[in-house]
């Protein structure tokens, strides 16, 4: 079938069939782009989403179509986030579907791990949550660290996985994955069941620098409402009445901080209940008084994770508000 010379038909047409570079043709072509009418633009784009919807297009023609949805839109100012957002779940949906098949029956060896990992990069695949969390706990059973941070640059894992994986990480002596678990987003963190059984792991396992740094994200999910400035407050307070002076190195560390906490108290008498310079202050303190003592540097960690904005923080220059 001959392409039609009507600029508004075979737009329509091109679009059909995908045809990228003729569009890309078209549109260069000054008197063919005046003569095609934004009606036929936004029912070539309504096209490119009943085409997507039916399921039948493949991953190489989805592609295509999201370059023709996004050439249309940019020389029409139609809006292109609603269709593209649609193409780009059917495209990943597509994708996943093919992740999986690249599981193996056996326990995965370095060969398995590279295929996968170059599969995601190279389509820029977002894995669902359940693919990464069967992925995460294949890392974690073999100790495969590294991997298990690169699969979390992915995709979160829902909270319930999130939780049997901190299990593992704790047993292993984890921190960094403690941390990362931890810094998860609200509907993905581990519940506090959860965090409270992995406390408790931690102590059993001899991992006090973990177990610390899970009791403060105890106290962070139970005080959801309060500013950072004021949780650092209930943190270190917390591990203040929770010490047991055994040496006099250990006794002057917690007067140290019992120093930083009443400066903190001080900042928020006066207003300063959010203020990232002022937590930054308090974790360059808190660092110059930790030494080896574990459980404060649990604490001193989960503050530098949690509450301080690391693109803030870096940039600001303690004042002598914390010394």
């Amino acid at each position: 079938m001959p392409i039609s010379k009507n600029p508004n038909e075979r737009l329509l047409y091109c679009v059909s069939k995908g045809l990228v570079r003729t569009i890309h043709t078209m549109v260069r072509d000054e008197d063919d782009r005046e003569k095609i009418q934004p009606e036929a633009v936004d029912q070539a784009i309504e096209s490119i989403v009943i085409a997507a919807k039916s399921g039948k297009l493949s991953i190489e023609q989805i592609t295509k179509r999201k370059e023709i949805l996004n050439l249309l839109c940019k020389l029409w100012g139609k809006p292109a986030e609603p269709a593209l957002k649609f193409l780009e779940t059917e495209l990943q949906k597509h994708l996943n579907e093919i992740l999986i098949t690249l599981i193996p029956n056996q326990k995965m060896n370095v060969n398995d791990w590279n295929t996968i990992f170059d599969f995601i990069e190279k389509n820029k695949v977002i894995p669902n949550q359940a693919i990464i969390g069967y992925f995460l706990r294949a890392a974690a059973a073999d100790k495969l660290w590294k991997n298990f941070a690169q699969l979390l640059s992915y995709q979160q894992p829902d909270w319930r996985m999130a939780g049997q994986l901190l299990m593992m990480s704790v047993k292993a002596g984890q921190m960094d994955a403690v941390r990362q678990l931890c810094n998860l987003s609200q509907e993905n963190v581990p519940g506090v069941s959860g965090i409270k059984r992995a406390v408790k792991e931690a102590k059993k396992s001899g991992h006090p620098e973990i177990a610390s740094y899970l009791s403060c994200e105890l106290l962070h999910q139970n005080n959801l409402n309060k500013k950072p400035l004021a949780l650092t407050k209930a943190i270190l307070q917390n591990f203040v009445d929770n010490s047991f002076p055994g040496s006099s190195l250990f006794g002057t560390q917690v007067k140290e901080v019992n120093k930083i906490l009443s400066r903190i108290k001080s900042e928020l008498a006066h207003g300063h209940g959010d203020n990232a310079q002022i937590i930054f202050a308090v974790i360059e303190s808190l660092r110059k008084v930790m030494g080896s003592n574990k459980e404060l540097r649990g604490c001193v960690d989960y503050i530098a994770d949690r509450y301080a904005n690391s693109e803030e923080s870096h940039s600001l220059k303690p004042k002598g508000l914390i010394k």
